[in-house]
């Protein structure tokens, strides 16, 4: 996805049109954002959970022991969902809900509630999507090294069968994980989440065992006979270089591999990039890396989910090196280039690198401080924001890309790492004092939007 220059980009976009029949309009959220009740109903501790209510992790007061309350709540806001519109709708499994400890003891009272969701998104006309993973396990397997061990691998597989066999008869979709070459970055390279690493042979290793958890969890999806049709969930960065001198190339194309090739090529085409294998150097974990790992991380899925939230460029500096790429670099948002131009790049760039595979855009959203006023939530920004999005995939449907749904992040209000409560992305805003909901000027337009199957 690296470019010669933040010139090289799509002609301007026209913001307008329908989408194709059956086309798949739908939002997400997450279990560990906006459930809420992480220990209900026998359920375990979680790395997050631990974190959250670590002093100083979080503001004070906003950890995610309600948030959305979704887990209680499930029902009216599963209403909420037929009243926007949506066709589909996008949810994660909690693993330390399911599986308490990780391994061995089933939680049935976990299961119970995601059989309830599934049946009431049915009942609504609504198509599930099921995310097994997102960015949470249960406390006990960080005790025993998370994914620095590779048995995490196995163990992901193991919780996946369990969600596959109780719902595997209803659910449509399936994704194994969500950005997992984001999880090993921020919780193994930068700290910034848990486990707080910062060591990046570390980072890369996780990343690997993150994969092969995924790949042997494909494999268990076949294996099981579930219905439906499954696959990955990464986050796409469009890079550019900052000029055409060699230099700057060279660093955008090391920054691509590491930010969108390092999880898409092994689980799309079974090998690692050479590239970042030749730029860390000693630094690679290539003794992590067992002789059928790359086969089973390639074991075919069905669509590729893609998140899209920014572009970079990238500059060449020996003055300014950064530990973050082990290079000197300078990078920052693309000039120029308005959001809808970035995600036609990213959408065009996975046409063209992965042989056109279908693909579902699973988040595209933006963070506000909205308020409300009376009982209008006026969140212009966003909703301008979302058309952006849908204009940018429209044009890359135009231009040969096989998008096949759009999913907005997110339906609800939610928790948001170490920022607490304090930002929202919801179509719906959350008083997190009453739990009184009420649908944003965004989710009103979003839902003209999905009556028409487009705009305009």
């Amino acid at each position: 996805m690296a470019e010669a220059g933040p010139g090289r980009t799509a002609e301007p976009v026209r913001p307008r049109r329908g989408f194709p029949e059956g086309y798949l309009w739908g939002a997400g959220t997450s279990a560990l954002q906006h459930e809420g009740s992480p220990l209900a109903d026998g359920a375990g501790q979680s790395i997050m959970y631990r974190w959250a209510h670590t002093p100083g992790r979080v503001p004070a007061g906003q950890d995610f022991d309600v948030s959305a309350d979704f887990y209680r709540r499930f029902r009216d806001d599963v209403r909420l969902m037929r009243q926007i519109g949506l066709r589909a709708y996008n949810f994660s499994t909690a693993w330390s809900r399911i599986v308490p400890d990780g391994r061995g003891r089933i939680n049935p009272r976990g299961l119970d509630f995601y059989d309830a969701l599934v049946d009431t998104l049915l009942e609504a006309e609504i198509a599930p999507l099921c995310n097994l993973y997102v960015f949470d396990h249960p406390a006990e397997l960080e005790d025993r090294g998370g994914w620095l061990n590779r048995d995490m691998a196995r163990w992901f597989s193991d919780y996946a069968s369990v969600v596959y066999e109780r719902l595997g008869d209803r659910v449509q979709y399936w994704t194994t994980m969500c950005e997992p070459r984001f999880l090993s970055h921020v919780g193994h390279v930068v700290g910034s989440h848990p486990p707080e690493k910062t060591d990046i042979t570390g980072g890369l290793r996780v990343l690997h065992h993150l994969l092969l958890g995924q790949g042997h969890a494909v494999q268990a999806f076949r294996a099981g006979g579930a219905k439906g049709r499954i696959g990955g969930q990464h986050l796409l960065i469009p890079v550019a270089a900052a000029s055409d001198d060699e230099r700057d190339i060279a660093a955008a194309e090391r920054v691509d591999a590491y930010l969108n090739l390092s999880a898409l090529d092994p689980q799309w085409r079974g090998a690692y990039p050479q590239v970042l294998i030749d730029w860390y150097g000693a630094a690679w974990p290539a003794d992590g890396v067992g002789d059928h790992d790359l086969e089973t991380i390639a074991a075919p899925v069905d669509f590729l989910g893609v998140d899209y939230y920014l572009s970079l460029t990238v500059r060449h500096s020996v003055s300014d090196p950064t530990g973050l790429f082990n290079a000197g670099l300078q990078m920052a948002p693309v000039a120029g280039r308005t959001d809808a131009d970035g995600l036609r790049t990213a959408l065009n760039w996975a046409r063209d690198h992965y042989r056109n595979p279908p693909i579902l855009l699973l988040e595209v959203g933006q963070a506000g401080h909205d308020t409300v006023n009376g009982d209008e939530v006026d969140d212009v920004a966003r909703q301008l924001h979302l058309h952006d999005m849908l204009a940018g995939t429209h044009q890359a449907i135009q231009d040969g890309v096989d998008v096949r749904g759009s999913f907005v992040w997110s339906l609800l209000d939610g928790w948001e790492f170490g920022k607490g409560l304090s930002e929202r992305y919801g179509l719906v805003h959350v008083d997190y004092r009453t739990q009184r909901r009420t649908v944003k000027r965004s989710g009103r337009w979003y839902r003209r939007t999905i009556a028409r199957n487009g705009w305009g």
